[in-house]
């Protein structure tokens, strides 16, 4: 007798199970919790430039090695996460979590013998690659485990990486930080190194074992009851797969450079996620010398307790981020449902579009412009800097949670892992403008006897242009969403 299509799906080469894909949930979400460390570089930056003596410049410059490092091996990650499934990505992140954060607080244990900033810019760096590896892990195990429903998976998977520097923000509180307010950096990052190591190591044997991604090559006749998400033509593509029909091919990275819908992406992109990084890394200097509420004053001893102002931001920013990924996936799925293909090269909407996915990525640009404007013009305490922070937040969680299945739409083929590392080349460039930018204006404003900038005045020029900025990637968002609204 023949075997039915439910047979073979749950069978040994069929989609994961429930159980499975719960199982890798949980451990994914293990790993994730621990994978934030280097969104917590505002909670000791201020210690860092108080025990250390480092320029604004400085520590703009350790901070933008661990977001900018992201990027740079995107591609690699992604080809080793086609090639060679997510335990890879996962076991890789685990090694350079333990380096990059174990080797900080080493350095800052021997500072006495050397100067240690050129160090710890390659030991934020190297965590910043682990922090790659270990996105690339959480998405793609998601969407994989769920391909029906990437924007549920993607968003909730990433709500635990999103409320990682919220969790760690909350333990080095009440665990590594002093009476007054200062935190114990070393401590933290020795934990830090020592958790998140074994957190993703645990994971990667676990995926290696129970593979999400499924080798199972559906016979013709057989019904799909989870179609892998790709690119559709129109919402009028017929249901029904026709036999004869190849299916997509995926482009060269020639083609892709060829491509003026990917320039627009990335351009739009490179503005966006460059200006939130820039605010995310730098949040913790940013708040010294500015009163925590409108009717404060600053106080001489106000740079030591920056720490405890800028933990509240980074808060903010975790949790804001969080509630970003896990509202925005199911709402985009709702209400614009990624495209579905039959293996046999048939594309489709599987249930009624209401408006395009590109259109979240200009709502983001548009709540960037406002958040930015308010930073420019209106912020003068600590209190009003929690709007900005809360926008930022769910425009940076709100992008990465939609970007992939816009990339995987405008783009067919197998290759999403490598098209969406190439992609996020644009923040690698963009964050490097936005951070430098903000870090010489401060500069510019710093005291006779070196210490950095404090107050309002070393920030509001770098918003002025960063609102232009946004207004920018607001326009290139329409125009790509102009061009290619009926097949994203």
């Amino acid at each position: 007798m023949a075997t039915t299509p439910a047979s073979r799906t749950n069978g040994h080469h069929g989609h994961p199970s429930i159980a499975r894909s719960v199982s890798t949930g949980l451990v994914l979400a293990g790993a994730a919790i621990t994978a934030g460390g280097i969104f917590c570089f505002p909670l000791f930056a201020p210690t860092l430039a108080l025990k250390l003596s480092l320029t604004q410049p400085q520590l703009s410059t350790i901070a933008l090695a661990g977001m900018s490092a992201q990027y740079p091996l995107a591609a690699v990650m992604g080809s080793l996460l086609d090639t060679y499934g997510t335990w890879l990505t996962c076991f890789i992140a685990g090694i350079l979590f333990s380096t990059g954060f174990g080797l900080f607080a080493f350095q800052l244990g021997h500072v006495s013998t050397q100067s240690p900033f050129e160090v710890l810019v390659a030991c934020f760096f190297i965590a910043g690659v682990g922090t790659a590896a270990s996105l690339f892990t959480i998405m793609f195990s998601a969407s994989q485990a769920f391909p029906g429903h990437t924007g549920i998976a993607t968003g909730a998977s990433t709500a635990f990486f999103g409320l990682s520097p919220l969790f760690l923000s909350f333990v080095a509180s009440a665990f590594f930080s002093t009476n007054d307010g200062e935190l114990d950096v070393k401590r933290f990052l020795i934990t830090l190194s020592i958790t998140a190591g074994i957190a993703h190591i645990l994971a990667a044997a676990f995926l290696r074992v129970f593979p999400t991604k499924t080798d199972h090559i559906p016979e013709p006749d057989e019904e799909i009851s989870d179609p892998v998400p790709v690119l559709h033509a129109t919402e009028e593509t017929p249901l029904l797969a026709q036999p004869n029909k190849p299916a997509p091919q995926s482009q060269t990275i020639g083609q892709l450079l060829k491509d003026v819908d990917f320039w627009l992406l990335a351009f739009s992109m490179l503005l966006l996620l460059g200006s939130c990084e820039m605010l995310i890394s730098n949040i913790g200097t940013m708040v010294l010398g500015v009163p925590e509420t409108r009717d404060g004053v600053t106080t001489g001893d106000s740079f030591l307790k920056s720490s405890t102002g800028g933990a509240v931001q980074v808060r903010l920013l975790s949790l804001s981020n969080t509630c970003a990924r896990l509202l925005i996936g199911p709402l985009a799925d709702y209400l614009a449902p990624a495209p579905l293909a039959h293996p046999t090269g048939d594309i489709y909407f599987p249930r009624k579009r209401y408006f395009s996915r590109l259109a979240f990525m200009s709502g983001f640009c548009a709540l960037t412009v406002v958040a930015f404007l308010w930073m420019a013009a209106g912020v003068v305490s600590q209190k009003d800097i929690y709007f900005v922070s809360i926008a930022t937040g769910i425009a940076y969680g709100g992008s990465f949670t939609v970007a992939p299945s816009i990339v995987g739409s405008l783009w067919l083929g197998p290759s999403a892992g490598r098209n969406f590392g190439l992609i996020t080349y644009a923040p690698f460039i963009g964050t490097p403008l936005f951070s430098y930018l903000y870090a010489f204006i401060s500069s510019s404003y710093q005291l006779e006897d070196g210490a950095v900038c404090t107050g309002t005045r070393c920030w509001r020029k770098t918003f002025w242009i960063t609102s232009a900025t946004s207004v920018l990637a607001f326009i290139l968002t329409l125009i790509l969403l102009k061009r290619r609204r009926d097949r994203v």
